[in-house]
């Protein structure tokens, strides 16, 4: 059986909400993410879950500045169980796979990217069971029409496989001028890479009056995790990979990841050359 749909909420932020969600989770002995991203006043934000939640005794914090042994610690014990609620920065976008867990609560929903939003998400209904999201913002805050847009998509793409979707939707609110800056988040490493460099190279071509014949043709190479384990890394390659333009441009770029990761798997130089062949043609 596939994954269920992640049940998807977005609204401004309620105690009587958070209060029946957690709930709800408890009562079928799951467990819940609460991602408040500022590490100044987490612990606050955990008092104020045990003021309105006082049915769940263990509740604990987890952010990126706490000593490894002490994070991994917490993070043991979210997964064994032990804990009910873990509230925690965004370091739960990745590594985290917990199966008991299938409550998101996020507050502050308003402040993050459409393409973090999807990877949060991302961390329940990983398994069998139904999952929830609520994605939260202040009731005094005054959003942007942009970030409404952005809550908006991630309330309606809600289905498992909406990854193409919602990949579209980002490059739509993001504009193509900022496809390849500074404002990318990774997001490649959720909706697939080869999909999302398609999308840039096609972009620019048509900004340039062209079509793309190289990468109309040709899957995009993928770069293993495992021989460039640095998803910035492999996000920088994936980048020159669209501006491919000549024999050489490949041939410099084989030389170079051989030199820094060491030999390059065979998958890999397949398929760039394969775009090779195409470009001699």
């Amino acid at each position: 059986q596939g994954r269920l749909s992640v049940i998807t909420y977005v609204g401004r932020y309620n105690e009587n909400i958070i209060r029946e969600a957690v709930l709800r989770e408890i009562e079928r002995k799951g467990q819940v993410f609460y991602l408040h991203n500022r590490i100044y006043d987490i612990e606050k934000t955990r008092d104020k879950l045990y003021r309105i939640l006082p049915f769940v005794p263990r509740i604990e914090i987890a952010h990126g500045r706490m000593k490894p042994d002490v994070l991994a610690s917490i993070m043991e014990r979210f997964s064994a169980g032990e804990i009910d609620i873990l509230v925690a920065t965004s370091i739960v976008e990745n590594g985290i796979d917990v199966p008991r867990a299938n409550t998101l609560i996020v507050d502050n929903a308003h402040t993050f990217g459409l393409a973090d939003l999807y990877q949060l998400r991302g961390r329940v209904g990983r398994y069998k069971w139904r999952a929830y999201a609520y994605f939260l913002f202040p009731d005094s805050a005054l959003l942007s029409a942009t970030a409404r847009e952005r809550l908006s998509a991630i309330k309606e793409l809600n289905r498992p496989g909406s990854g193409y979707k919602i990949a579209l939707k980002d490059l739509e609110i993001r504009g193509a001028g900022n496809i390849l800056g500074k404002q990318q988040h990774g997001f490649i490493e959720q909706v697939g890479l080869e999909l999302y460099c398609r999308f840039w190279k096609e972009v620019m071509e048509e900004k340039k009056g062209k079509v793309s014949v190289i990468w109309k043709e040709r899957r995009v190479p993928v770069i293993p995790s495992d021989y460039v384990e640095s998803p910035a890394l492999r996000f920088s390659f994936y980048r020159r990979f669209a501006e491919i333009e000549k024999k050489d441009d490949i041939e410099a770029l084989l030389e170079e990841m051989k030199d820094r990761f060491g030999p390059v798997p065979e998958e890999l130089v397949k398929s760039l050359t394969e775009i090779t062949e195409v470009m001699v043609k």
